[in-house]
């Protein structure tokens, strides 16, 4: 892997980085089937967990909204 993100003007920095990390999750991909999970388990989980990381990413984006005032 590369050591972090390069600037590049022209490319898409979102698929730099899938490029980066492409080699490392193939790696993932045979470590699992080779332990005997099945393709489609291997599938969901890594979708699983790549949701939980975005939902993680909105949650620590949210702002709170202050707390409500009674009237009394």
């Amino acid at each position: 892997m590369t050591p972090g993100p390069t600037t590049n003007a022209k490319g898409d920095s979102d698929l730099d980085c899938e490029m980066d990390l492409l080699w490392q999750f193939q790696a993932l991909v045979e470590r699992a089937l080779k332990a005997g999970w099945a393709e489609d388990e291997v599938a969901n989980a890594l979708l699983s967990l790549a949701l939980q990381f975005k939902e993680g990413l909105l949650d620590e984006a949210m702002i709170e909204s202050p707390p409500s005032k009674t009237l009394q």
